[in-house]
């Protein structure tokens, strides 16, 4: 639903309830062995362990539009009920089935301007997406795609057939849950026990990157037209942690015996990278 409130200035809200019969399963997952692999199957919903998911979700906003200023703010609330620990993947704090819920809140924010050639736009969004599961912690955590803040600030300037564009992203870390305890049983394997009371209760360091591109129009013909573009991505070469686990490593100790090391293994985004474009549209 959108009202014009004024020329300029309009309300909108939604009201949006779903219901979901296919569930996706992440049926294994061997992370803690190093290989951060999963197979991700879609089944039916059962009487058993797989229940029928539902979501409400309710939202209201401005949008702002004069003078090549567009302004869009939109709160927003959603719940989901009927969701399962292999479905959202945290089969790595428990190997069965565990019925749970999820509440998300947060609000989004778009600025847009516009300059003769030069145009900006701001996105912000904070986020607070949250999961509670009776057979992990029995209490609201933040789930593994819990981002708070994100920001981004683009630019793009046209000149003639050239075109030039910045663009910035600064986002807060993932969460990921800290190893409690670490020892060898008495048949010598390794055990690796997360901290169960507090799922996801820490923060990877805060994820930024800076972009760059310039792209080239042309044409070939009256109907055929062509790009030509280049661009870098991670301009600074940061090396942002996307995620972090823990594996045990078997090392030999001074007695020639095997023993196991704790280590942390973090996935690092890709550092500076070129890319090429070449399109042709008719």
């Amino acid at each position: 639903m959108e009202k014009k409130l004024t020329s300029s200035l309009s309300f909108k809200a939604s009201f949006e309830q779903k219901h979901q019969t296919l569930s996706q399963i992440i049926e294994f997952q061997t992370s803690r062995l190093g290989f951060d692999l999963e197979n991700q199957i879609w089944a039916q919903v059962n009487d058993d362990n797989i229940p029928l998911q539902k979501s409400l979700q309710v939202s209201a906003g401005i949008l702002f539009n004069k003078n090549n200023w567009k302004i869009d703010i939109e709160p927003y609330y959603k719940k989901v009920s009927g969701m399962t620990s292999q479905t959202s993947g945290y089969n790595d704090q428990t190997n069965d089935f565990s019925n749970g819920k999820g509440k998300i809140h947060g609000i989004d924010i778009l600025i847009n301007k516009k300059f003769n050639n030069y145009r900006t736009w701001v996105n912000y969004s904070y986020t607070k997406n949250k999961f509670k599961f009776l057979d992990l912690e029995n209490k609201f955590f933040p789930a593994n795609h819990d981002i708070t803040n994100y920001l981004s600030w683009s630019h793009a300037y046209k000149l003639n057939s050239y075109e030039f564009s910045l663009g910035w992203i600064f986002r807060t870390g993932n969460p990921y849950t800290a190893v409690k305890r670490f020892y060898t049983d008495d048949e010598g394997i390794p055990r690796i026990i997360i901290d169960s009371d507090n799922i996801n209760g820490l923060r990877l360091p805060n994820y930024s990157r800076l972009d760059a591109s310039m792209t080239y129009s042309f044409n070939f013909s009256k109907n055929w037209k062509g790009k030509l573009g280049f661009s870098l991505l991670n301009l600074f070469n940061n090396k942002n942690i996307l995620s972090r686990t823990y594996n045990a490593i078997p090392i030999r100790n001074s007695d020639n015996e095997i023993e196991y090391k704790l280590k942390e293994v973090n996935k690092i985004s890709l550092g500076i990278t070129p890319n090429f474009v070449f399109r042709v549209n008719f």
